[in-house]
């Protein structure tokens, strides 16, 4: 990996997994104690992990797989090879934050648990869902 310094932020490129393209990077901001992993296309691999170890966001574009296989144009569903689902995304995620031995099924820290920046995690809270469409 490498890192450059700028206006007392750190960003550092490492490598990721795009092939058949090559090379492909990624990136990792910090600054002021706070963590950003940035990625492109790729797979998950070890180069997407350390970029990601306690950060405390996580931006990668990913694919529909379902809508990728929908596609009647079998040349076009190569793309699955070298691409992240939702799901392979949402892998990382648990790995960023909890290790690479994690795993979806295995338990999650508790909510007092520390990250790697010394910081508590932040509750996660979702907006709710309009049951009804506005016009």
């Amino acid at each position: 990996m490498t890192s450059l310094d700028v206006a007392g932020a750190s960003v550092t490129v490492g490598e990721t997994d795009h092939r058949p393209v090559a090379p492909t990077v990624g990136y990792r901001v910090e600054h002021d104690g706070v963590v950003a992993a940035l990625a492109g296309d790729t797979v998950p691999c070890p180069g997407l992990d350390a970029l990601c170890a306690g950060a405390d966001i996580y931006v990668q574009t990913v694919i529909r797989d379902d809508l990728v296989q929908a596609l009647p144009n079998r040349r076009i569903q190569d793309i699955l090879d070298y691409h992240s689902t939702v799901e392979q995304a949402a892998t990382t995620a648990t790995r960023r934050v909890w290790g690479p031995s994690c795993s979806p099924t295995a338990s999650r820290p508790s909510s007092g648990a520390r990250r790697s920046s010394g910081r508590p995690s932040p509750p996660l809270t979702l907006p709710a869902r309009s049951s009804s469409a506005t016009t």
